[in-house]
Protein backbone atom coordinates (compact mmCIF):
# COMPACT_ATOMS: atom_id res chain seq x y z
CA UNK A 1 0.00 0.00 0.00
CA UNK A 2 2.90 2.25 0.44
CA UNK A 3 4.59 1.51 -2.34
CA UNK A 4 1.89 3.18 -4.95
CA UNK A 5 2.08 6.33 -2.96
CA UNK A 6 5.66 6.76 -2.54
CA UNK A 7 5.91 6.11 -6.45
CA UNK A 8 3.36 8.62 -7.07
CA UNK A 9 5.06 11.09 -5.07
CA UNK A 10 8.14 10.32 -6.72
CA UNK A 11 6.50 10.78 -10.34
CA UNK A 12 4.78 13.92 -9.32
CA UNK A 13 7.79 15.07 -8.35
CA UNK A 14 9.82 14.25 -11.53
CA UNK A 15 7.34 15.11 -13.68
CA UNK A 16 7.27 18.79 -12.26
CA UNK A 17 11.23 19.13 -12.79
CA UNK A 18 10.52 17.90 -16.51
CA UNK A 19 11.27 14.52 -17.15
CA UNK A 20 8.59 12.88 -19.77
CA UNK A 21 9.82 9.38 -18.17
CA UNK A 22 7.30 10.66 -15.40
CA UNK A 23 4.75 11.85 -17.24
CA UNK A 24 4.31 8.12 -19.15
CA UNK A 25 4.68 6.33 -15.46
CA UNK A 26 1.50 7.99 -14.44
CA UNK A 27 -0.42 7.39 -17.47
CA UNK A 28 0.59 4.09 -17.26
CA UNK A 29 0.32 3.22 -13.77
CA UNK A 30 -3.27 4.97 -13.70
CA UNK A 31 -4.19 2.42 -16.65
CA UNK A 32 -2.58 -0.53 -14.77
CA UNK A 33 -4.32 0.09 -11.39
CA UNK A 34 -8.11 0.41 -13.55
CA UNK A 35 -7.53 -3.04 -14.78
CA UNK A 36 -7.02 -3.99 -11.68
CA UNK A 37 -10.15 -2.81 -10.35
CA UNK A 38 -12.25 -4.24 -13.06
CA UNK A 39 -9.77 -7.63 -12.27
CA UNK A 40 -10.91 -7.19 -8.51
CA UNK A 41 -14.90 -6.46 -9.26
CA UNK A 42 -14.72 -9.18 -11.21
CA UNK A 43 -13.05 -11.80 -8.76
CA UNK A 44 -14.78 -10.80 -5.11
CA UNK A 45 -18.14 -10.06 -6.59
CA UNK A 46 -19.86 -13.25 -5.03
CA UNK A 47 -18.42 -11.85 -2.08
CA UNK A 48 -20.44 -9.17 -1.54
CA UNK A 49 -23.32 -11.03 -3.11
CA UNK A 50 -24.17 -13.75 -0.07
CA UNK A 51 -24.57 -13.90 3.17
CA UNK A 52 -22.92 -17.01 4.15
CA UNK A 53 -20.79 -16.55 7.44
CA UNK A 54 -17.16 -17.61 5.92
CA UNK A 55 -17.90 -14.86 3.12
CA UNK A 56 -18.55 -12.11 4.84
CA UNK A 57 -15.92 -12.74 7.37
CA UNK A 58 -13.58 -12.88 3.72
CA UNK A 59 -15.39 -9.89 3.06
CA UNK A 60 -14.68 -8.01 6.34
CA UNK A 61 -11.19 -9.47 6.34
CA UNK A 62 -10.52 -8.11 3.05
CA UNK A 63 -12.13 -4.78 2.72
CA UNK A 64 -13.04 -3.90 6.27
CA UNK A 65 -16.51 -4.14 8.25
CA UNK A 66 -17.79 -0.79 6.80
CA UNK A 67 -17.34 -1.95 2.70
CA UNK A 68 -20.69 -3.36 1.31
CA UNK A 69 -21.48 -3.26 -2.01
CA UNK A 70 -22.75 0.40 -2.73
CA UNK A 71 -19.76 1.87 -1.26
CA UNK A 72 -17.58 -0.74 -2.99
CA UNK A 73 -18.82 0.75 -6.19
CA UNK A 74 -19.01 4.37 -5.10
CA UNK A 75 -15.09 3.86 -4.26
CA UNK A 76 -14.52 2.10 -7.73
CA UNK A 77 -16.38 4.59 -9.88
CA UNK A 78 -14.57 7.33 -8.01
CA UNK A 79 -10.62 5.41 -8.70
CA UNK A 80 -12.18 5.05 -12.43
CA UNK A 81 -13.28 8.90 -12.93
CA UNK A 82 -10.04 10.48 -11.35
CA UNK A 83 -7.56 8.28 -13.16
CA UNK A 84 -9.38 8.72 -16.05
CA UNK A 85 -9.23 12.40 -15.85
CA UNK A 86 -5.58 12.73 -14.76
CA UNK A 87 -4.93 10.49 -17.79
CA UNK A 88 -6.87 12.61 -19.79
CA UNK A 89 -5.36 15.72 -18.16
CA UNK A 90 -1.84 14.03 -18.71
CA UNK A 91 -2.21 13.99 -22.43
CA UNK A 92 -3.01 17.24 -22.92
CA UNK A 93 -0.74 19.56 -25.38
CA UNK A 94 0.00 22.40 -22.92
CA UNK A 95 1.43 19.72 -20.30
CA UNK A 96 4.07 17.75 -23.23
CA UNK A 97 4.71 21.73 -24.15
CA UNK A 98 5.22 22.78 -19.75
CA UNK A 99 7.08 19.56 -18.97
CA UNK A 100 9.57 20.04 -22.34
CA UNK A 101 9.98 23.72 -21.02
CA UNK A 102 11.04 21.97 -17.34
CA UNK A 103 13.28 20.19 -18.69
CA UNK A 104 15.30 22.63 -21.69
CA UNK A 105 15.38 24.65 -18.10
CA UNK A 106 16.90 21.82 -16.19
CA UNK A 107 19.43 21.27 -18.43
CA UNK A 108 20.38 24.83 -18.58
CA UNK A 109 20.52 25.22 -15.20
CA UNK A 110 18.44 27.59 -14.47
CA UNK A 111 15.71 27.17 -11.23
Amino acid sequence: MVLPIVLGVVSAWYLNEGYEWARVVIIIEGALRMLLDIVVVALFYHVFLTDDYSTQAARVMFFGPFMTLHVFYAKIAFDFISRILIIVLLCQPQVGRYIHMRGDLRRMGVR
